[in-house]
């Protein structure tokens, strides 16, 4: 069964303890069976998505704000930005902001 979810709707992505694709909504969380690769070849166009550590994808819409080393998302989860793609995610996060705003 294939579903469509709005790309609004996806805070953010990872690999849990069990090797699964997670896609975490506000209410619920998913598993699809696709891959990682195929998840972020999708969502790299959407200017609201940045992979900011190793196989984490996050929504930047649903960050609260930027403490030096993680994303703080609305509902206090905190999601880590690895020393590799720190600067990439932080001026893409600070481009957002400005985006926002305008």
């Amino acid at each position: 069964m294939e579903v469509s979810i709005p790309y609004k709707h996806i805070k953010f992505i990872d690999i849990d303890w069990q090797h699964r694709i997670c896609i975490h909504l506000a209410d619920k969380n998913l598993y699809p069976s696709i891959s990682y690769e195929k998840i972020w070849s999708e969502l790299q166009n959407d200017p609201r998505f940045i992979e900011c550590y190793h196989r984490i994808i996050v929504n930047m819409d649903f960050i609260k704000y930027m403490n030096g080393e993680d994303f703080i998302l609305n509902d206090e989860t905190l999601i880590p930005i690895s020393q590799r793609k720190s600067r990439d995610s932080k001026g893409k996060y600070m481009r957002h902001l400005l985006n926002s705003c305008l």
